[in-house]
């Protein structure tokens, strides 16, 4: 918003509104940083062991500039409201007003007399949460109904001064989320593609009522999603950011017990070893902190100023794990969570604080590891199967230091009562990292690259000579760098200290055979040392492929719904497969062998015929001596067009397992509406069984799967309805086999 402003007293203005324009830090900084330090406040952290029982007295109120009160809600009059009024309004504290009418005690007490004493610490009332979104979609579908929910905030502002603004944490738009049945907390989040607008014109609304409300000081922040596929064509951050003081960027739970695989909570970077997919969608690339500030950054154009990075002060974890996957207990096979202390023990996550961690790092049978491509630890128990991915003060400081070398907004943190009461090390060294005494720093991060090879791509050398080169982008710098090679030093170069600008160097490799070399970096001055993320160089004079294939893609010719067609492997560049094999409805139906031209695009096809009415899906995989790549699914309908005209009515699972012996079956009804022209059954969360169907629609349809012989044990069913249009998912249910 731009204010035109006439007067002779210029200068004296224009300070005036510099002094307006610093409302992020607190009054320690003023003098040193302008970074944010958002910690989120639990108001029902109180009640809780697991949580140290936390207050707001107990804040670390002189190391941040931004308190989010988690959390209110909307409720069905779609008006602003407490989840816990004892805890916010009542409750007793040290610093409550008395028991008179008007007295204001709780927590929002405790916030009215710590704003006494720290002015500059921003006190925002966030909205929403995970558990607590049930009435955002509904809220912001119309100009009236959004119009209901900002008068409240506004009466709220009013009511209560001390509070200096809104985060709306809204998770998440255009996406429909039910809500969990093992979680008596959670309410879900229904959302639709008409939320893309509507979000946008909820914050556009919020500010422009702030400023005819003379509330032009308040805050608005709200907190955003990480993974790239809840945001594209879902919300529109180019747009709304305009509105926004800055935005908290959820760079974490990127994986955690809900995936059948150990994988990080909060990676700062991607690991190339990771087996995570890249389609549909590329979790192995892009599932990751500096792919999710890129994204926020460079794709949609937020000012990096506006932007937060997140850290968790908890863990995540998995049970059962695998000793025969993955490596040390990562990227292995696992099921289910252990419960920690900040877990519902109905639907744990393995979610420990950071000060139980710290423990746990010290406890009998648990093993601490570090990632060196993703920068970020993780303890493994192998006797007790158990896996728990979390931050620690090595991750934290390097994630900080991401902050400062690309001028990001600064750190928002879930949630504050994970720190360590005992002097608050995390949140101390955020305090330390970005508004203490910056230039006493170890060096910027280091980022290496590869130079002078064919393919630069994949980092594939055809003649053994080639460049490394270091890059820091700007801030502290190093008075030397170490190059290793393979884990073993190869080269170290004194260097000029030229701080805060950027820094580069480079060494040449000559000869080098066939192999595959990995590259690490420290850059180094008297503070300390950083380290870059590896960067793998292979040396291939012969030709060939040098690693896993490229992902093939699928496509079909049957455009006119009959029975004969073909399906074409394509994949674009990159390392070739020697075979491949296609697979329908999952069955495997073709295996071929190829010819390897890498790193040349691949093709193969393979002709069907006389197919009868339904739908097939297709996938296939592409093979070589380093591994295989699968492609993603396709569907082919033969037969009529459809009769539906959206995608399938909701199916119900039900069982004849009465007996609770080992044979059984597992029906699937949907009893009226748009039919389904596909149907998957899922053990486990396993696909056990595919089968066409035929559209009657709106007729019912019913289908059935036989079980034979299970052993003893819990079986969890859900199933999934497809046709043309889409999918819909039945609600789970349980065999139990005795």
């Amino acid at each position: 918003m731009k204010k035109i402003i006439k007067s002779k007293s210029i200068v004296a203005l224009v300070l005036m509104l510099l002094l307006v324009q610093l409302p992020f830090i607190s009054e320690a900084a003023e003098t040193s940083s302008s970074k944010n330090i958002v910690v989120y406040f639990p108001n029902w952290g109180m009640y809780q062991a697991g949580h140290n029982n936390f207050t707001v007295s107990m804040i670390p109120w002189d190391k941040v500039t931004v308190i989010n009160h988690g959390f209110f809600t909307v409720d069905k009059s779609f008006k602003l409201a407490s989840i816990d009024p004892f805890a916010d309004f009542d409750k007793s504290f040290e610093h409550s007003e008395g028991w008179e009418q008007g007295a204001l005690r709780g927590h929002f007490g405790e916030y009215k007399y710590y704003k006494s004493q720290y002015p500059n610490v921003k006190v925002l009332v966030s909205v929403g949460g995970w558990t607590r979104g049930e009435n955002f979609h509904d809220m912001a579908l119309t100009k009236e109904s959004r119009t209901i929910f900002i008068n409240s905030c506004i009466e709220f502002l009013q009511k209560y001064p001390f509070i200096d603004g809104i985060d709306i944490d809204w998770e998440y738009p255009s996406i429909d989320r039910p809500k969990d049945p093992n979680d008596q907390y959670d309410r879900g989040c229904p959302g639709g593609p008409e939320d893309r607008e509507n979000f946008t014109a909820l914050l556009r609304e919020l500010r422009q009522a702030y400023d005819t409300n003379n509330m032009a000081d308040k805050m608005l922040t709200i907190a955003a999603p990480a993974g790239y596929d809840k945001l594209e064509g879902k919300q529109d951050p180019n747009i709304y950011h305009q509105y926004l003081d800055f935005i908290n960027v959820m760079t974490y739970d990127f994986h955690g017990a809900w995936e059948n695989r150990t994988n990080h909570l909060s990676p700062l970077y991607a690991n190339p070893n990771d087996p995570s997919p890249e389609a549909p969608i590329d979790i192995k690339n892009k599932y990751n902190m500096d792919s999710a500030m890129k994204l926020y950054k460079d794709t949609y154009n937020v000012p990096s100023y506006k932007l937060n990075v997140g850290s968790p002060f908890y863990s995540r974890g998995w049970k059962n794990v695998d000793p025969n996957t993955g490596t040390d207990g990562l990227f292995a096979n696992a099921n289910g969570a252990p419960v920690g202390t900040w877990d519902n023990p109905q639907a744990p996550g393995g979610q420990y604080p950071y000060f139980k961690l710290k423990e746990l790092e010290n406890t009998s049978g648990y093993n601490k590891y570090r990632d060196d491509y993703a920068r970020v630890p993780y303890l493994y128990n192998p006797s007790l199967g158990v896996m728990l991915t979390y931050e620690d003060e090595v991750s934290l400081g390097e994630r900080c230091d991401y902050v400062n070398t690309n001028n990001y907004g600064g750190i928002v943190v879930w949630e504050i009562s994970g720190d360590d009461i005992n002097g608050y090390p995390m949140t101390s060294l955020i305090y330390e990292k970005l508004i203490g005494n910056v230039p006493k720093q170890k060096p910027g991060i280091p980022v290496l690259n590869v130079e002078n090879v064919e393919n630069t791509t994949d980092n594939i050398d055809n003649n053994g000579n080639y460049t490394i080169k270091m890059n820091m982008n700007s801030g502290n710098n190093g008075t030397s760098w170490k190059l290793y090679e393979n884990g073993q030093l190869i080269h170290t170069e004194a260097l000029t200290d030229n701080s805060p600008n950027p820094q580069t160097a480079s060494y040449s490799v000559a000869n080098k055979p066939n192999g595959k070399y990995t590259y690490t970096c420290e850059l180094i001055n008297k503070y300390g040392a950083t380290s870059s993320t590896p960067v793998t160089v292979t040396v291939n004079k012969d030709g060939g492929a040098t690693g896993v294939p490229g992902t093939p893609v699928l496509n079909h010719d049957n455009n006119d719904n009959d029975g004969n067609y073909t399906i074409t492997m394509n994949m674009a560049s990159g390392n070739n497969g020697s075979s491949w094999k296609l697979y329908e409805n999952g069955q495997l139906i073709h295996t071929e062998a190829l010819v390897d031209n890498s790193p040349n695009p691949q093709t193969a096809s393979y002709s069907v015929t006389n197919k009868p009415d339904g739908t097939y899906v297709y996938i296939c995989e592409l093979i070589n001596e380093f591994g295989s790549t699968s492609s993603a699914e396709i569907s082919v309908t033969v037969g009529l067009p459809p009769k539906a005209t959206d995608k399938p009515a909701t199916p119900v699972l039900s069982h004849n397992n009465w007996d609770n012996d080992g044979d059984y079956s597992i029906t699937m009804n949907m009893w009226w509406g748009n039919n389904g022209t596909l149907w998957k059954l899922y053990e486990n969360n396993e696909l056990i069984y595919s089968a066409p169907l035929t559209d009657n629609s709106p007729n019912a349809q019913s289908a059935s799967y036989d079980i034979t012989g299970k052993s003893s044990g819990i079986y969890t069913y859900k199933c999934e309805l497809i046709n043309a249009f889409g999918n819909t998912s039945s609600n789970e249910i349980e065999v139990t086999v005795k």
